[in-house]
């Protein structure tokens, strides 16, 4: 004879299903502002990601915004065009000459092309006795002054006239320093930042 041995059901019931379920719930984020390569948050005025140039943008934080002074500085993308210089000397130097580049209209408009492009330029004097743009990188060494011929006769140029000089190389898209690339970016930037400077220009 064959016996049936009966289980009890091991099935929840719906209501029971329902009294096992785990119930998630999300917390809605903060608004955030999207601005090309980070995300910042205006409740707590810092960014969330840190910065991509790291400590050579000049805050002691990655992830402040603007210096962590928005009222007097602007970075709209999160990023500047920065400095990083072999020792503290030339860091300084450079700076003056970006600072003394920026007193004038042409030399402020080539800085702010720079500073707004999504590139992230660094100012530099890796390579001493030299200065020449290479991609995203500007190699400018404060203690280089070469002779040129101006309307005043042979004179050193000057840390600011230099770094101009260069910018507008990176802003016309010269991709090398030939002849033609140099009257043009001597005669579109150079000698205009020159006059600003009360400096004689400089002639072919």
């Amino acid at each position: 004879m064959l016996a049936l041995i009966c289980r009890p059901s091991t099935r929840l019931t719906p209501r029971k299903r329902w009294r096992y379920r785990r119930v998630v719930r999300r917390r809605p984020r903060a608004r955030t502002h999207y601005n090309y390569f980070r995300d910042y948050d205006p409740q707590t005025g810092r960014y969330l990601q840190s910065d991509p140039i790291g400590l050579a943008g000049g805050s002691f934080s990655t992830y402040n915004f603007a210096k962590a002074n928005p009222i007097s500085n602007k970075d709209p993308l999160g990023l500047l065009v920065t400095i990083q210089a072999q020792n503290p000397a030339d860091q300084q130097a450079l700076q003056n000459a970006l600072n003394q580049l920026k007193t004038t209209s042409v030399g402020y408009q080539l800085w702010q092309q720079l500073d707004l492009s999504p590139m992230i330029y660094v100012i530099g004097d890796w390579v001493p006795g030299a200065a020449y743009p290479q991609g995203r990188y500007i190699n400018v060494d404060p203690n280089y002054h070469p002779v040129v011929n101006t309307s005043c006769g042979p004179q050193a140029a000057s840390t600011p006239v230099i770094l101009g000089h260069e910018f507008g190389h990176v802003v016309r898209g010269d991709t090398t320093e030939d002849p033609a690339s140099e009257l043009a970016d001597i005669l579109q930037y150079e000698n205009p930042i020159r006059l600003q400077l009360n400096l004689p220009i400089r002639l072919p």
